[in-house]
Order: structure tokens, then sequence, then C-alpha cells
């Protein structure tokens, strides 16, 4: 509802129903969206999101960013025990400090 591809703009709210969607299988192929979220899981920005969250947290992210005025960080975070939870940061200014900080805060007031 609020993403318009001419204007190259979204919400957080936007990118987590598409994540949700891919979590849940609903527009691609198993082998698909397997290969999507191997892509998500091994890129190389990993200094945000997955860097809060820690290395027994799968999070398959995806960033985006401008110079350092922008850096946005969406991702399906799975804990170790199985329980999933979408995560969906667009910032202007913050930082990827900032935005590990805040998932270390997430992930410290998630229950498993």
């Amino acid at each position: 509802e609020n993403t318009s591809f001419t204007q190259f703009t979204t919400s957080s709210d936007d990118v987590a129903n598409i994540l949700i969607r891919i979590q849940k299988n609903l527009d691609l192929s198993p082998e698909s969206t397997k290969k999507l979220l191997d892509s998500m899981i091994g890129q190389e920005y990993r200094d945000a999101l997955p860097l809060g969250f820690g290395d027994y947290w799968k999070v398959y992210d995806k960033v985006g960013f401008r110079e350092l005025d922008e850096y946005h960080d969406v991702a399906i975070v799975v804990t170790p025990r199985g329980k999933t939870y979408i995560v969906s940061v667009l910032s202007s200014g913050a930082g990827t400090a900032n935005i590990a900080d805040l998932a270390k805060t997430l992930k410290n007031s998630l229950s498993e």
C-alpha cells in the first residue's frame, strides 16, 4: 500500500509483508524460495541485524543503503528453538551500529 516504484519509496510495513509472504512460501516455488533465502543469509552486509542477533540466530536479511544517509535492514529471524520473527528497519542517519543495538535489545526481550 505504501510502495511506489516510480518514487522509489516503500514502508517498513510493506517490506515486512513481503518477508511474511517469502517465509510462508506463498509466491515462489520451494526451490526458488530456498535460493532466495540462501542468498539472503549469505549476503556480505552482516553488520546490522545479523550482528545484533548473534551467531545462534538465523538472520535472512536484505539491506539497502544510500551512502551514509540511509541504511535499511529487513529480515526473517529464526531463533535457536525455531521461532520466527519478521524485523523491518528503515532508517535515516541511524547507521549499522544502532541497528545492531536494536537487534540486541529485541533479542533480549523476545521469549523463545
